[in-house]
């Protein structure tokens, strides 16, 4: 898991799409403010589709193997990357919805926001725990060992009758 990096792509690799060459169809990615158009970029064939899936597929076992530990710091580097590039993701993201720059930059503090919450929060969700079943009958059944439903009251005062 360590050979991914948080580095800048180089011109060529920006030329490519997760590692296959930009070529056939593509979409065109437009502002919302005014219709033209920000960038063209590809579209993944769908044997393309696939191969990624199954690489994505054969990394679950080893990102779950790596234990919540290793995955919180794996978070953690994402969450400094996002601090580290917060301009460019802004300026992103303010181009490509037409949000004003003030709401386009509260996106990534959502982002770290829920990071920071699954970093401290999540062993607790993932701890094992014992779970005792809820079973109302069976507390009455310890407090009174009739099966009378007139002596199942609150109250151990003697009945009265009318």
């Amino acid at each position: 898991m360590e050979s991914v990096t948080a580095s800048e792509p180089s011109a060529d690799a920006r030329a490519e799409v997760n590692g296959t060459p930009a070529q056939g169809e593509t979409f065109e990615v437009h502002r919302p403010t005014d219709g033209s158009t920000i960038r063209s970029l590809p579209i993944d064939p769908p044997d393309r589709v696939t191969e990624v899936v199954d690489r994505v597929r054969a990394a679950q076992a080893e990102w779950e193997a790596i234990g919540f530990a290793a995955r919180a710091r794996w978070l953690a580097r994402l969450r400094d990357w996002i601090l580290d590039h917060q301009d460019e993701l802004d300026d992103r993201m303010q181009e490509e919805t037409g949000k004003v720059r003030a709401d386009a930059a509260l996106e990534a503090f959502y982002l770290l926001d829920a990071i920071n919450f699954w970093c401290d929060r999540g062993p607790g969700f993932l701890a094992d725990e014992s779970v005792t079943p809820h079973v109302p009958c069976s507390a009455i059944g310890a407090r009174r060992s009739s099966t009378d439903p007139s002596r199942w009251r609150a109250s151990s005062a003697p009945r009265t009758s009318r």
